[in-house]
């Protein structure tokens, strides 16, 4: 590989948001090592510790129950908890990523319930919807302090803490509920110094995005380095790279998928990649560019073998084998090599690869959130780190990452790795000889033909690059407000103070004299006395509707209630008081009139308005199928929009009902189907799969029937 330049290959503004100096930084192979080390670094923390996920859960294991830290929690609320016992001025906020519970089926949906209520007022769980349909909140970033911050592929959360052995059995890889899971193979990076601020940068605007708080500046004051955490590099620049959507008023952020091409680009002798995915068809291309080449670099992937969840299943892999078919026509002169780790022999069990790592010539290495998969260039929100060392001991620190990694899946030491590329003069090479143990690399089980795309363009649908169609209505459109006249001034100052008692309610509620009786404990102990009595229900309505009004999470109140009156009851009752909750914010809408609601939205959101209005109960469907903002303001919108009662009132109930039902019945239960394969089961699978693909056969007609709202 010819010497790459800092200043050549990473451009801040192209290809990475900012470079910035790590003075220590290590390469952290599968959670058993993050984790321990942020355990460490938490107990030196003195004034905040900021953590930004896709899932953080609060039964997460932080070390093996056989082996914690003596008189120190091992669960991560439990020890955040600890942490503020211990240390008076610190503070702790945890954002994580709300999805749409029918597509991630499996996911706990009530982490709220143990992090924030019953904790510490200066622990803040909060949660921050998608920027765009199908998208994810997808970084994972972990800053202590502005001292040492962590970032990678792993979140602190349940199924992931593994070692580096991966055991074929179960061992002690299970959850706190009792749940067994498959070995688990991930990478995260710690850096300190400047570059550690860079992420912190970059933590703190997602939590003012999702919270609209400002956090103060942290100045580092101490060090927090773990001392059993060795450097792997030391006094190093470091790229942080980013993926975000096209959003009202931003451009797209795609500097991760240039920051990929642009080193690809650059190899000479090899790529080495580790993903859970491969369906990203600009970097597949710039790989078959590479690979047709006649003194190109080898290409090395490693993937899981087994897919894990239906959308994986059914839908990624079927992309995922269209790709790979794509590389496979373009390796020419036979420099690719597509693995898979297993442990138990060729047909063992398999490793859940979930790391995003490229590792190019032995120099560069990108490390990070961001699968190879569309939609990780172009919908989710992503962060990578990248470095590169031509020369010296930091160049013998990224070859020493990558034979680390291959020794762990080939069952060998990494001289043993480092011994055989030397011998071979070819990373492909190497791989080939030591392939065959217990532990070892696979070839990539592929159809002897990939699947076709259906009559349904699924890949557009699961793995876009770009925001649909339907989300473009945000964007600016032609006109002009209407002149204003006096008519308008009376809604607009009622307006104003509506909206100042509204406010100050809330405050009354989450601060004031209120907030006693809001306490989430209070009412579901005060709720479970009267369990068994009508007043419960008639409880539970009301909560709904004054919810709704003081902008209360409405999942949270689902969740709640489904707790409360178990899953038949609790869908009932939390349909029913969505509904009361929509109708009630619909009618403080309709209260302030359209031309209030011009006024103060424009002429844009008005003719969006009127064009919604056009396709009456199915516009209300897909609002709450795929909502575009909270709750409680899109009822207050609709009701001050062009939306009729009816329409508003009927495609409320039908579009609600399939999140309701999500929550409070499939969310657990689909995991389980997949863990109790019986006929009954599988049975059950069928009915879900079925509702799952008419619903996104229909949210994909109503998403072209709102494509002239651009």
């Amino acid at each position: 590989m010819k010497k790459l330049e800092l200043d050549r290959l990473f451009k801040p503004g192209r290809n990475c948001r900012t470079l910035e100096r790590a003075n220590r930084a290590s390469f952290l192979i599968d959670a058993e090592a993050y984790f321990g080390m942020f355990k460490r670094a938490a107990l030196k923390a003195e004034h905040s510790i900021l953590i930004v996920g896709w899932d953080v859960q609060p039964d997460a294991q932080l070390e093996w129950p056989d082996s914690q830290m003596p008189g120190v929690p091992n669960t991560l609320g439990q020890f955040l908890n600890y942490l503020l016992t211990r240390r008076p001025n610190l503070e702790i906020r945890v954002l994580g990523w709300e999805p749409q519970p029918f597509f991630v089926p499996g996911r706990q949906v009530a982490p709220m319930l143990q992090f924030d209520w019953f904790s510490s007022h200066r622990l803040k769980f909060r949660t921050q919807k998608s920027f765009v349909l199908i998208g994810s909140q997808h970084q994972k970033i972990v800053v202590i302090d502005n001292a040492i911050a962590f970032t990678g592929g792993l979140d602190l959360t349940i199924e992931r803490l593994d070692n580096s052995e991966h055991c074929a059995e179960a061992n002690r890889r299970v959850t706190t509920g009792g749940k067994h899971y498959p070995p688990h193979h991930d990478v995260q990076v710690a850096v300190d110094g400047p570059a550690a601020v860079g992420l912190a940068r970059e933590a703190e605007e997602r939590w003012y995005s999702a919270t609209g708080e400002n956090l103060k500046p942290v100045k580092p004051s101490g060090d927090v380095w773990p001392e059993s955490l060795t450097p792997d590099m030391r006094r190093v620049d470091i790229a942080i790279a980013r993926s975000y959507p096209s959003l009202p008023g931003r451009a797209a952020v795609r500097e991760i998928e240039t920051l990929y091409l642009d080193a690809i680009r650059t190899a000479r002798q090899s790529i080495y990649i580790e993903n859970q995915y491969f369906t990203s068809e600009r970097v597949a291309e710039a790989l078959c560019n590479r690979l047709k080449e006649p003194d190109g670099p080898e290409v090395i992937l490693v993937l899981p073998r087994d897919r894990f969840g239906w959308l994986e299943k059914k839908i990624i892999e079927a992309k995922e084998f269209r790709t790979l078919a794509r590389l496979k026509e373009a390796n020419l002169y036979g420099r690719l090599g597509i693995f898979a780790p297993v442990n138990g022999g060729a047909e063992g069990t398999a490793i859940k690869v979930h790391a995003k790592v490229m590792i190019i010539d032995g120099c560069y290495v990108q490390v990070g959130s961001a699968n190879l998969a569309d939609r990780s260039m172009g919908i989710d929100s992503e962060c990578d780190i990248a470095t590169v060392s031509p020369t010296g001991s930091q160049a013998a620190a990224v070859s020493d990452f990558r034979n680390r990694l291959l020794a762990e899946h080939l069952g060998h030491t990494s001289q043993d790795v480092g011994w055989a590329i030397g011998r071979h003069k070819s990373l492909l090479k190497a791989i080939e000889a030591l392939r065959g143990g217990e532990r070892t690399l696979i070839p990539y089980p592929m159809p002897e033909k990939p699947p076709a795309k259906g009559p349904i363009d699924t890949d557009r649908i699961l793995d876009p690059d770009a925001p649909f169609e339907f989300e473009r209505m945000k964007e600016e459109t032609d006109g002009e407000v209407e002149p204003e006249d006096e008519s308008a001034r009376f809604p607009f100052l009622w307006l104003f103070a509506a909206g100042v008692v509204v406010l100050g309610l809330a405050a009354m509620w989450r601060w004031g004299p209120l907030s006693t009786l809001a306490d989430p404990s209070f009412l579901i102990n005060r709720i479970q006395t009267i369990r068994s009595d009508i007043i419960a229900i008639g409880f539970a309505l009301s909560a709904f509707v004054l919810g709704g009004l003081i902008m209360f999470p409405l999942n949270v109140m689902i969740v709640a209630t489904s707790l409360l009156f178990g899953p038949f009851i609790g869908i009932a009752v939390a349909w029913t008081g969505a509904i009361a909750s929509a109708l009630a914010g619909y009618a403080v809408g309709a209260s302030l009139g359209q031309r209030s609601f011009q006024r103060l939205a424009g002429a844009r959101a008005e003719r969006i308005s009127r064009r919604i209005a056009q396709h009456g109960v199915l516009s209300v469907v897909l609002l709450r199928l795929v909502p575009i903002g909270p709750f409680s303001l899109v009822n207050m919108i609709a009701g001050s929009s062009h939306i009729s009662l009816r329409d508003f009132l009927l495609g409320s109930a039908i579009g609600l009902a399939p999140g309701v039902l999500a929550i409070t019945l499939f969310a657990d239960q689909v995991g389980e189907v997949f863990q109790d394969p019986s006929a009954g089961s599988f049975a059950w699978l069928a009915v879900i799969l079925a509702g799952i693909a008419l619903g996104g056969g229909l949210l994909w007609h109503l998403v072209n029937r709102m494509k002239p709202l651009r």
